[in-house]
């Protein structure tokens, strides 16, 4: 007994009569408030989940059966996000390649990383920014010759002709000197 009453906070000496008693109060006590206040939020778990309140292990088994929901639709959030991203960037890099085959100036295979993310980003600023980027077009430095499918020159291009005229030479005996000097060279890969 002294053990008893030592384990319910009474004296060691204490009769039968307090152990008794003792015992009675603490199985007519209430619950303190943090205990009445958990018992009610589990009843309106219980209730959410369509539940009994005094159902604890279906109530636990309910609740953790709703976080492997919440990871499942964690997941599919992350996949829509890369799917969306993945999206973005196919735009972007489709907006960005076709405004570098326009020949934009700066906008080049160096560049084009930065302009896709910026497009990802911002695609009003990008656009702003490629469109304001001229079009670079043909110089005469850059055309070639008119030749056919034999590699003969057919015509001369603006600055041939040019040279020609400042030189006095006819622009059919220019032709026929550069047909001359193009065969006479070894052909390269």
């Amino acid at each position: 007994m002294m053990k008893m009453a030592k384990a319910l906070g009474l004296a060691e000496d204490a009769s039968e009569d307090a152990i008794v008693a003792k015992i009675t109060a603490m199985m007519e006590k209430k619950p303190d408030v943090a205990t009445q206040a958990s018992i009610a939020a589990m009843g309106e778990i219980a209730t959410a989940l369509g539940l009994q309140a005094d159902n604890t292990t279906a109530i636990v088994a309910a609740v953790k059966g709703k976080a492997s929901e919440s990871t499942a639709l964690a997941a599919l959030q992350a996949e829509v996000t890369a799917l969306k991203t993945t999206s973005k960037r196919a735009a972007s890099e489709t907006y960005v390649d076709a405004e570098m085959a326009k020949k934009r100036a700066g906008l080049n295979v160096t560049s084009r990383e930065d302009y896709v993310a910026l497009h990802m980003e911002q695609p009003a600023m990008a656009r702003k920014l490629i469109e304001a980027m001229p079009i670079l077009g043909a110089s005469h430095a850059a055309q070639a010759p008119a030749v056919d499918a034999g590699g003969k020159v057919t015509a001369l291009n603006a600055e041939q002709t040019r040279a020609a005229a400042i030189l006095g030479i006819p622009p059919e005996k220019n032709l026929t000197t550069l047909n001359a000097e193009r065969s006479a060279q070894p052909e390269t890969c």
